[in-house]
């Protein structure tokens, strides 16, 4: 199997235009998603 991400992305901004000015959401980010490895983990949560 290979490590070569399935989804990645470099340098994303987002900014929303409000009545107050901008709103920088995001600034300069990334993201990279690698392809499962095979391995799988259950977790219990509790309510």
């Amino acid at each position: 199997m290979t490590n070569s991400p399935v989804i990645s992305a470099k340098k994303l901004s987002l900014t929303f235009k409000t009545i107050d000015g901008p709103a920088h959401a995001l600034n300069d980010v990334g993201l990279t998603v690698l392809p499962p490895s095979g391995r799988a983990g259950i977790v219990a949560s509790g309510v």
